[in-house]
């Protein structure tokens, strides 16, 4: 079953969860669903930055990415930069594990009337121990650039155990530690006491009175 990684991915709770850097809030006037989305603003001298860090993965495991964005556009706020999102995994040093997932936009592709939804699909690499995932619009040219973005998803798709291997038994069994020799049937033996009787041998065990008839010549 498929599992949801990160957290207040609507927004709903605010910028909780979230690390932030540069101008990044939560925006109530639009969204895509529920009642919040975030916003991002960026001038010619800084970026904005919007990212969250989830841990437990397992390598190997297939991961989605994905999110919706549309220009911000209001009288101060004319145009959208260049967006860039990518979700990077970590060892346990806190190296990054190339080649992590990417996703390149160029701002005059993103619509300011409607959400454009975005995807890209990945595997968690051997010796991850982390991802964190960040959406960032880069410096303008000039002005104020705006984004707005919501309902992001990070989701680890279920991996199925191999299936079980049938066992083949070989028609006649072998005797452990030599091999090709065939295990001898099992036969009734004759009792090696008189009576049939066997005293025990480990654990609790009994003594048994067994009487032998005396074989000497009696004196006549």
């Amino acid at each position: 079953m498929a599992k949801q990684l990160l957290l207040n991915r609507g927004f709903e709770n605010g910028l909780v969860n979230f690390y932030t850097q540069g101008t990044v809030s939560a925006y109530g006037d639009i969204a895509y669903c529920g009642t919040t989305s975030a916003l991002l603003l960026t001038d010619p001298t800084s970026i904005a930055e919007l990212s969250q860090v989830v841990m437990f993965l397992i390598p190997g495991t297939p991961v989605k990415f994905s999110f919706l964005a549309r220009k911000f556009y209001n009288e101060d706020v004319q145009g959208v930069s260049n967006v860039r999102a990518e979700v990077n995994f970590f060892s346990a040093l806190g190296t990054a594990i190339p080649p992590g997932m990417v996703i390149t936009i160029r701002g005059r592709d993103i619509s300011k009337k409607r959400w454009n939804y975005y995807e890209e699909y990945g595997e968690v690499p051997l010796g991850t121990v982390a991802a964190q995932m960040v959406i960032r619009l880069e410096p303008p040219a000039s002005g104020t650039s705006g984004l707005l973005v919501d309902n992001l998803a990070l989701v680890a798709e279920a991996v199925a155990p191999p299936a079980p291997q049938p066992q083949i038994f070989p028609s006649n069994p072998v005797q452990p530690g030599i091999a090709g020799f065939p295990v001898p049937p099992v036969k009734d033996f004759p009792p090696a006491f008189p009576g049939g009787l066997m005293p025990k041998t480990g654990g609790c065990s009994r003594s048994v009175n067994i009487n032998i008839p005396n074989t000497k010549n009696k004196e006549k």
